[in-house]
C-alpha cells in the first residue's frame, strides 16, 4: 500500500480540497444543461480476484437504477493487476484514477451534475480509500478534478486493519505453484504484507486517521460522499467459532475479523518523555473516530455456491437480484438504497449477537533502541468477566511485528471478546451499538520504565494505542 502521505500543511490540505470542490462545479467548461446527468458506478474487486468477484451486481444496478428518470445509470469494472509481487495498493489508486479519467475522456466530459460511486470489494476498499485521500491531497496524477463528483464509497470486507488472509497467503502461494492450478488463487507479496496485521502500512493508515487535520479533511469528504462499511459474520461457519473470534458466533467472513472491516476505531497517543514509572494512560484519554456507518450482515468474504443464501457471498450478487430488489442476499438492497439514497434501516439482529474486538498497540521506543519485540512484556487484565482475550484454540489471536513505521516502532496485536455489551436501538442516546470496557495493559521490558494503560474496548471495533517506552 506505501500509505506514508506526509500531512505537514493541514490548512492547505484543506483549502485546497474545498476550493478544489466548488471551482470544479464553477470553472469547467460544462456539457449541455439539456444532456441527462449520468451515474457512473465503478466496482472494485479485491487481492487475487477479478471482476467475477461482483457476480450478477452490474446487470441488478442497470436493472434497478434504471428507475432513476434523472440519471443515466452506468456500471463500470476496475480491473487491476493484484499479481505482482512488487506493486502496491498506492499504484493500484493511482490506476482507479487513471480507469476513471480515461472513462470521460472516451465518453465526453464530465457534466457538472455527473456523480461517481465505489462499490468496493475487500482490498478494492483500501484502493478506492486510497484514492479519495490521494485526489484530496491534490496529487495531480489522481485526478483530483473528480473527487467533487464522487457520491458514494461502499465497502464489503475490507480489510483495513489487517487480514487473515494474509497470514497464511504463502502457504497458498506456495501451493499453487506446486500444484500449477488456476483453482488456487495467487497473491502478491506486497500485498500480502501490507494487509498483515500490524504492517507498516496499518501503522501509517492509524497515524494518518488520527490526525486533526486528517480527520477535519473526511469531515470535508462526508459532506457529499457517502461512505458505508459492511462486515460479515457467517453464520455457516458457526462450528469453527472456537478456532476464530466470537463468543457463540463466527465473527468473521472466513478471511477478514469483524472489526477489521470497520474503519472507525478508538485510539490513544501518549509519547510522553520523562514519564514517572508505573504512570497510567487513563479511559478518559481515548476517541474515537467518525467516518463510516457500518452494517454486519450474514455472509462469506467468497463462496464457491454464493447461490445457496447460507453461503452467501459479500459482494457475489446472485442472478435472482436482477429481477428483484429484495432479493434473498445480505447486501444487495442496502447497496441498492445507499446508491439511489434511500433510508433502508438494517436489521439488528445479528449485530446484537457480536463480541469481537481487536487491540493494535505501537510502541515507540527511543532512537537507535534496538531492542526486539519479543523481549517486551504485554501483560493484559481486566475486572469485567465478560471481557476476556482470544482463546486458546484461536488461530492468529496475538503477534508482533519489529521495525514498523519509522523503524522504531515495535506493534503488538490482540484479538478478544466483550460480551452482553449490545445496547438495544431504543436504549441508545447516539449511535454507538455497544457499551465500553476497560482493559488493563502493563508494558515492560528490563531495563525500561513500565507504562499501564486503562484501554476502552468495544465490541465490532479496534482500538489502536500509539505509546513509547523510555529506560
Amino acid at each position: 500500500m506505501n500509505f506514508q502521505v506526509k500531512w505537514h500543511q493541514p490548512l492547505v490540505i484543506i483549502s485546497f480540497f474545498i476550493i478544489s470542490c466548488s471551482s470544479l462545479k464553477s470553472d469547467r467548461k460544462l456539457a449541455s444543461d439539456e444532456v441527462k446527468p449520468r451515474h457512473i458506478i465503478f466496482l472494485v474487486h479485491g487481492i487475487a480476484a477479478s471482476d467475477t468477484t461482483f457476480g450478477f451486481m452490474s446487470e441488478a444496478l442497470l436493472k434497478h437504477l434504471s428507475a432513476d428518470q434523472e440519471y443515466e445509470t452506468i456500471v463500470k469494472k476496475f480491473i487491476y493487476e493484484t499479481h505482482s509481487n512488487s506493486t502496491d495498493t498506492a499504484q493500484f489508486a493511482k490506476d482507479l484514477g487513471n480507469t476513471i479519467n480515461q472513462y470521460f475522456l472516451d465518453n465526453g466530459e464530465i457534466n457538472a451534475r455527473d456523480k461517481i460511486s465505489l462499490v468496493a470489494h475487500s482490498q478494492g476498499g483500501i484502493v478506492s480509500l486510497l484514492w479519495l485521500f490521494k485526489a484530496t491531497m491534490g496529487e495531480e496524477i489522481y485526478y483530483p478534478q473528480y473527487l467533487a463528483h464522487i457520491d458514494s464509497y461502499i465497502t464489503l470486507g475490507t480489510p483495513f486493519w489487517g487480514a487473515k488472509i494474509a497470514v497464511f497467503g504463502d502457504t497458498i502461494k506456495r501451493m499453487g505453484e506446486k500444484f500449477k492450478d488456476d483453482f488456487i488463487p495467487y497473491y502478491g507479496d506486497q500485498q500480502l504484507e501490507d494487509m498483515s496485521f500490524g504492517s507498516s502500512v496499518i501503522f501509517n493508515f492509524r497515524k494518518n486517521a488520527i490526525s486533526p487535520s486528517i480527520q477535519e479533511m473526511l469531515e470535508k469528504i462526508k459532506e457529499h460522499v457517502r461512505p458505508i462499511n459492511f462486515g460479515g459474520a457467517a453464520s455457516a461457519l458457526r462450528f469453527l467459532t472456537p478456532f476464530a473470534v466470537g463468543v457463540r458466533e463466527y465473527e468473521d467472513d472466513s478471511a477478514v475479523p469483524l472489526p477489521s472491516s470497520r474503519y472507525d476505531f478508538i485510539y490513544a497517543s501518549s509519547l510522553k518523555t520523562n514519564y514517572e514509572a508505573n504512570e497510567t494512560l487513563p479511559a478518559s484519554e481515548f476517541s474515537e473516530t467518525h467516518f463510516a456507518p457500518y452494517y454486519v450482515v450474514d455472509a462469506l468474504h467468497v463462496s464457491t455456491l454464493p447461490t445457496v443464501p447460507i453461503f452467501s457471498a459479500l459482494a457475489d450478487i446472485p442472478k435472482t437480484c436482477i429481477e428483484n430488489a429484495n432479493c434473498n442476499h445480505p447486501t444487495f438492497k442496502y447497496v441498492l438504497a445507499h446508491l439511489s439514497h434511500k433510508d433502508l434501516i438494517p436489521d439488528e439482529k445479528r449485530l446484537s449477537k457480536m463480541t469481537s474486538y481487536i487491540l493494535d498497540l505501537s510502541i515507540k521506543l527511543p532512537d537507535g533502541d534496538l531492542l526486539d519485540a519479543s523481549k517486551i512484556k504485554i501483560e493484559l487484565s481486566t475486572d469485567d468477566r465478560d471481557l476476556k482475550k482470544g482463546g486458546p484454540m484461536e488461530f492468529y489471536s496475538n503477534g508482533y511485528k519489529n521495525n514498523i513505521g519509522e523503524q522504531s516502532y515495535r506493534n503488538f496485536y490482540f484479538t478478544g471478546t466483550s460480551d452482553h455489551s449490545y445496547i438495544p436501538l431504543s436504549d441508545r442516546k447516539n449511535s454507538i451499538a455497544f457499551k465500553d470496557k476497560i482493559l488493563n495493559i502493563k508494558i515492560s521490558s528490563p531495563g525500561y520504565k513500565i507504562r499501564l494503560v486503562k484501554a476502552k474496548m468495544r465490541a465490532t471495533y479496534s482500538t489502536f494505542i500509539e505509546i513509547n517506552l523510555e529506560k
